[in-house]
């Protein structure tokens, strides 16, 4: 995240500022999703600690998302998705007012990895109950799928997301599979460049920042940063 900015926005009329900056990878910056900490005394349920996500270019996709929100009340209660608690405004643009759930995306952490069962129980369970919920996700990435202090894995990003489909358990398996194993293997290849970093640099300590630059490049380029981000590698 960036260093700390004060912003300011309005919420049901009222005007309430917060400390915070928007969320970044190594090589991509999320300029539309704002982390913050509310300023002053707490205001009866809004949690302290938000997520202000602003309309981009897509209007379709900011109008989608705050249809989810709006609607999908039953996996927000059961802690599967944010809490929606509003539309706010920042400088005149239209920002979704959601709890910040914490944690890091899994791209972050590819030593998730280590353990492949749990790894896709949790996955399997998560988007399984989205889907059962008539969702469908429709953009699930390792940027998408968030790893929570509790444990807990939760989905976020819901631009793309088709809502009320039909929920055919047969079918949902399927495609839930194949989502787990798109998914996994991405982090399987993640840590394993992970690894191999480790394992080079432990041999070469005294590496010159060229040398360690051009591993990097060699390694991350293709696994640990290679994610498409809106089109951008990273």
């Amino acid at each position: 995240m960036t260093s700390s900015t004060s912003f300011e926005f309005q919420l049901e009329s009222q005007t309430l500022r917060g400390q915070g900056g928007s969320i970044r990878l190594p090589c991509h910056e999320y300029a539309n999703i704002i982390r913050l900490s509310l300023e002053g005394q707490a205001i009866q349920g809004l949690p302290r600690n938000l997520i202000l996500k602003m309309q981009g270019d897509r209007h379709d996709f900011f109008q989608t998302e705050q249809i989810f929100y709006e609607n999908e009340k039953g996996l927000q209660k059961r802690g599967l998705v944010p809490q929606y608690h509003g539309l706010a405004s920042i400088g005149g643009t239209p920002a979704l007012v959601l709890s910040d759930l914490g944690g890091a995306m899994i791209h972050d952490n590819p030593s998730l990895a280590q353990d492949e069962n749990t790894l896709r129980d949790k996955l399997t369970e998560l988007l399984g109950a989205i889907r059962r919920a008539g969702v469908v996700h429709e953009d699930i990435t390792v940027l998408n799928v968030l790893h929570c202090p509790d444990g807990r894995f939760r989905l976020v990003d819901f631009e793309e997301a088709e809502m009320n489909q039909p929920v055919d358990e047969a079918k949902i398996k399927d495609e839930v599979a194949v989502q787990v194993d798109d998914l996994v293997g991405t982090m399987k290849r993640r840590y394993e460049a992970k690894m191999k970093i480790q394992e080079w640099e432990s041999r070469n300590k005294q590496a010159t920042p060229t040398q360690y630059g051009a591993l990097v490049r060699q390694n991350l380029s293709s696994a640990v940063n290679a994610v498409d981000v809106r089109g951008a590698a990273c």
